[in-house]
């Protein structure tokens, strides 16, 4: 197994534990930040804080038209709980966004996987339904609200997925152990990058590996090596995990 790859996931994992955090940021569409959403970036008022001081906790969001009320309660107090609202002035957007915690789920697919050339054996594209798994990793989730009500929710992932996969073993793909096809069973492993909008994802996928469980599937050439690979798939909150 090539070392870079192995450091190239390591630092996929690294980098999702530095980014572990709990963040809200607003940001508006027009000119500057501070001139969409004018005092509220001021600190002009007990409400235009309400978003922003590093003591209060928001746990909920409502939309009603360009209106925002954002429900919290204070990191000193936590049981007492209250409202501020905000609005989203013409033509501009309030973007939150926040880094998650604990792991992020998808259900993915992973139809594409190039093959890099190894020694006699050339590179090869593969395209195909077989690698259905879950993406697990650290996520900013990016919730816009608009001026007009209408809404809009963004995430990225970085992360690792495991995928089970059903390997063709043939006279070709085993350097001639096996007369005919025989399926078994294998493991795909990686790490990558998936982006969300709304509940569809897009996972980039720039170390991935394909594993054989038993003894006959470890004799494909492909058995422990490197690939890369694009998917799709969906959130799980759309299933309701």
């Amino acid at each position: 197994m090539n070392l870079k790859y192995i450091f190239l996931t390591l630092l996929l994992i690294v980098l999702g534990q530095k980014l572990y955090s709990q963040e809200l940021l607003l940001k508006g569409k027009q000119r500057k930040a501070q001139d969409a959403l004018g005092p509220f970036f001021s600190g002009d008022g007990d409400s235009s804080k309400a978003f922003f001081e590093e003591e209060r906790v928001i746990y909920k969001i409502d939309q009603k038209g360009n209106k925002l009320t954002a429900s919290y309660y204070k990191t000193d107090d936590p049981t007492n709980h209250k409202k501020d609202s905000l609005f989203i002035p013409f033509k501009s957007f309030v973007a939150i966004s926040e880094w998650k915690r604990g792991l992020e789920a998808s259900i993915i697919n992973i139809p594409f996987k190039i093959r890099p050339k190894m020694d006699t054996i050339p590179s090869v594209s593969i395209a195909d339904v077989k690698n259905i798994g879950l993406f697990l990793g650290f996520s900013n989730v990016s919730d816009r609200y608009f001026y007009n009500g209408k809404s809009s929710k963004h995430k990225f992932t970085l992360g690792g997925f495991v995928a089970p996969s059903i390997i063709s073993l043939n006279s070709s793909n085993t350097k001639g152990r096996f007369d005919g096809d025989i399926s078994q069973l294998g493991l795909s492993l990686g790490g990558g990058i998936n982006y969300t909008y709304k509940s569809i994802s897009f996972i980039l996928i720039p170390v991935g590996f394909d594993f054989g469980l038993n003894s006959q599937a470890k004799d494909w050439i492909y058995h422990k090596k490197y690939w890369l690979g694009f998917g799709i798939g969906i959130d799980a909150t759309l299933l309701s995990f």
